[in-house]
């Protein structure tokens, strides 16, 4: 089993798996349709998963290039017009 997440190829398919155990469960009433394994291995995913969004940046941050675009954040951020 692989430890960390290097690709959003190998996310997509961790969470194509996760995916799939969750179906299962959902569909058999509960964590408890899933075997011994099966939660150890969604445990993991789920930690690999987790581990990748964490290090993905939401949206990129401009930074202001302009005392305008400067005065205009700092506005924004302080809510004030």
């Amino acid at each position: 089993m692989q430890y960390k997440i290097n690709s959003e190829e190998e996310y997509r398919q961790v969470m194509e798996r996760v995916e799939i155990y969750l179906q299962k469960s959902t569909a058999q009433g509960g964590s408890n349709a899933l075997n011994l394994h099966e939660k150890e291995e969604l445990r993991h995913l789920s930690l690999l998963a987790e581990a990748w969004e964490d290090g993905v940046p939401l949206m990129p941050i401009r930074q202001p290039r302009t005392l305008t675009e400067m005065l205009e954040l700092k506005m924004y951020e302080r809510k004030i017009k």
